[in-house]
């Protein structure tokens, strides 16, 4: 924000002044030392010889506030393989269905900041408040030859490793679709101090709390062929299968991080801010089977344990008004040591149909949100 600019311009103001005070109690008749710039040597200059007063503008707002349209990328490194055209291993036998087959794309979202600065300390404290709209993706495989032609489905499943060997109750598919929905929220508080630095630049030093709920749901769907003898008859034990899973981030955690500010001119200038926060996280995961037509539900399953949050973001400010400013930036946001909802999806049969069995949770998973933002500051 403007704290460290204007503390920089503020400081060397007090300075400027200091040195053009006259010196107690001169002798009489003695001419006063010179003043003014000639004695004082040349001004502290910018880019373009600006002068640094020019530069870093002494406004520090008593009160700001900042809203953003954002829209955010979500990247995870997770490529589960959920259906196979042909058995495994077979003549002609390929990847028919993967999670990275869901479209990825940027979704919208928003950030609020709200800041306020204490009198003429070099000290602010500052609120924000991200979220991103509900991700959702959705994408199939089918098996049009079995379809049209009455035939045992050739999509195999991952419970039985892609039919190795293979099994009635979940093999021989002629449809099979993934959808997973990913929710996410972050909100922090920041108490931020100036700190010395050269010239042309401002710096700031900030601690705070940061909390991040990621919430998400992985779905998958497999229709069977109607019947392995005669696939015109139907078999009732030949019912759609589905596995839902659903897991929940709750992270809390002290964050730290830094911000510099460097003019380019009196109105426009670029900020980079970067934090780093340790949480803990108190990961849930919730799992329901349907199995040729039986349902096993199983049971909640909390863990907490530790995740980390790293944080960037890179913005141009333009001073439009002696009270607004518009601004435009791009921000990535790396998170580690998730429970991620694809991640859970469990590949184990026996597991899945026995309701005593709780599959442990799989908090490894890590995502990458990124994307630009476009704004606009009002301080008073």
């Amino acid at each position: 924000m403007l704290l460290a600019l204007a503390l920089t311009a503020w400081t060397q103001a007090g300075s400027n002044a200091a040195a053009q005070e006259p010196t107690a109690q001169e002798p009489a008749g003695q001419e006063p030392a010179a003043q003014g710039p000639a004695a004082q040597g040349p001004a502290a200059q910018g880019p373009e010889g600006e002068s640094l007063e020019a530069l870093l503008n002494p406004l520090r707002p008593s009160w700001y506030a900042r809203a953003e349209g954002v829209a955010l990328f979500r990247n995870v490194q997770e490529d589960t393989t959920v259906a196979y055209a042909g058995q495994l291993g077979t003549d002609g036998s390929s990847i028919a269905l993967k999670r990275n087959d869901l479209d990825e794309q940027f979704t919208g979202g928003g950030r609020l900041i709200f800041g306020h600065t204490f009198g003429d300390s070099r000290y602010q404290i500052e609120t924000t408040c991200l979220w991103q709209a509900p991700w959702v993706a959705t994408a199939s495989t089918s098996d049009l030859s079995s379809l049209l032609n009455s035939t045992p489905g050739s999509l195999f499943s991952p419970f039985t490793n892609f039919g190795n060997p293979p099994s009635t109750k979940v093999d021989y598919d002629n449809f099979v679709q993934i959808h997973e929905d990913s929710r996410f929220n972050s909100q922090e508080i920041n108490l931020k101090g100036a700190i010395s630095s050269p010239e042309w630049m401002a710096m700031s030093i900030m601690a705070g709390v940061r909390h991040v709920g990621i919430r998400e749901q992985f779905d998958y769907y497999a229709q069977p062929s109607t019947s392995l003898a005669d696939p015109t008859v139907f078999d009732p034990s030949r019912t759609p299968n589905t596995i839902t899973t659903h897991t929940l981030n709750d992270l809390w955690g002290p964050q730290i991080g830094v911000l510099m500010d460097l003019a380019a001119s009196p109105n426009v200038w670029l900020e980079l801010e970067v934090k780093g926060a340790i949480c803990d996280n108190g990961a849930s995961r919730d799992l329901d089977a349907t199995i040729a037509g039986t349902t096993y539900p199983h049971d909640h399953v909390w863990q907490a344990a530790a995740a980390y949050v790293g944080d960037a973001n890179i913005t141009a400010f333009w001073r439009a008004t002696d009270s607004l400013n518009v601004h435009i930036g791009y921000q990535l946001l790396a998170i580690e040591h998730l429970a991620l909802a694809c991640e859970n999806f469990n590949e184990s049969l026996p597991a899945l149909t026995d309701q005593t069995v709780r599959p442990p949770l799989d908090r490894r998973g890590n995502v990458v949100y990124h994307g630009p933002h476009l704004g606009v500051e009002l301080h008073w």
